[in-house]
């Protein structure tokens, strides 16, 4: 199998709109505004899933959004990806917060689980199926308030 090199993933220095009115103070908030940024891909503009987490990046620790595009993507993002490719699809992502307990926040650390759907969607608005993922996200409390510190995917 061969390995194509894809252009550098940029970092984003602005939320999109919706997400730009986050509560910062609120860990919870922060993650389900940075996992709704980070799985909502379009296969039209992106090169791959990557492309929506650096979009993320505002409400990442430093280290995590450098981690997420300092490195050049190398290799094919998946099938799934090639086959929404295909269809000019749009992964548009909701997420709310799962049922698993987490520690109670600390006034440094949060943790919090969260069910992030993907509705993959058509260029007419057809929504073809949905992508459930459970999320484990940690954040950590910066000068501009919380900040998601790392992503675990289930």
């Amino acid at each position: 199998m061969q390995s194509t090199t894809r252009p550098p993933v940029i970092t984003a220095t602005a939320l999109p709109p919706q997400q730009s009115g986050v509560d910062r103070a609120d860990p919870v908030a922060v993650a389900i505004a940075a996992m709704q940024v980070w799985f909502t891909w379009d296969t039209a503009t992106d090169d791959g899933p990557n492309d929506a987490a650096a979009r993320a990046a505002p409400l990442l620790t430093s280290s995590l959004a450098q981690a997420m595009t300092s490195n050049t993507p190398v290799g094919s993002p998946g099938a799934d990806w090639m086959g929404w490719s295909a269809q000019h699809a749009r992964l548009v992502a909701t997420a709310c917060r799962g049922a698993e307990p987490v520690p109670p926040p600390s006034a440094t650390t949060a943790y919090t689980q969260l069910v992030v759907e993907q509705a993959v969607t058509l260029p007419d608005d057809v929504v073809t199926t949905t992508v459930q993922t459970i999320v484990d996200v940690k954040l950590t409390r910066g000068a501009s308030g919380w900040e998601v510190a790392s992503v675990q995917q289930r």
